[in-house]
């Protein structure tokens, strides 16, 4: 299993993108969620993409459809009790790993969108309100993130090397947070607020950026 993207849930999207882009980062195309509710802004990198996703209509974010899923939630004032992320995930190269992830072995449920045809879903995996959403998508591949090389950032790096998740609920919880710390996907950290720290190219340049309090987010380069 590998990280396909990072989610942040934000207001002021414009505003929040300004500050990437400003920074030196190369926005990718932005994409709406019908009958979600929600919008995003995107940027990739060579291994991943950081999504920026944002409430577009207040009354399909908490409607029946998309409650379950607890997104609405993620925008309230912020509290330690709330984190604003979620994670997506996809499968390993069975070329390259033949350990496939199974999801069935944790708690889950297909969350079917009006934005993705049929067949298609999204598998959430159960987790606290505490911990980011934890989601699978059984239709991307590596094949899939191709383009996300077309993006040269002015700032110059390329991919996500490490990624730390600064949090005040750090002591493993759920069952698929504990198999995602033991496998290295994610490094749990104690700290007061939730905050992404994104490693890019092994830190080579040795330079930090905080983006907070604009956004829990920062960088190494």
């Amino acid at each position: 299993m590998k990280i396909d993207h990072l989610l942040i849930c934000v207001d002021a999207p414009e505003k929040k993108v300004k500050i990437l882009t400003d920074f030196g980062l190369i926005e990718g195309e932005p994409n709406s969620h019908f009958g979600q509710g929600t919008s995003n802004r995107r940027f990739y990198f060579d291994n991943i993409y950081l999504e920026l996703l944002y409430i577009d209509d207040l009354k399909a974010a908490q409607s029946a459809l998309t409650k379950p899923t607890k997104i609405y939630q993620r925008f309230l004032p912020k509290t330690s009790k709330i984190s604003p992320f979620a994670v997506c995930f996809y499968a390993d190269d069975p070329k390259k790993n033949n350990k496939k992830f199974d999801i069935n072995k944790f708690d889950n449920w297909a969350y079917k969108p009006k934005y993705l045809p049929s067949p298609l879903k999204i598998d959430i995996l159960e987790a606290p309100i505490s911990e980011p959403m934890y989601f699978f998508l059984d239709f991307i591949s590596n094949a899939s993130h191709k383009k996300h090389k077309e993006f040269k950032h002015k700032i110059g790096f390329k991919n996500v090397t490490n990624i730390k998740y600064l949090t005040p609920n750090h002591h493993l919880d759920s069952a698929i947070k504990t198999y995602i710390s033991e496998h290295n996907l994610l490094e749990y950290i104690a700290n007061d607020t939730h905050v992404f720290h994104l490693e890019f190219d092994k830190g080579m340049q040795g330079k930090t950026h905080d983006f907070q309090p604009d956004l829990p987010l920062i960088f190494s380069w």
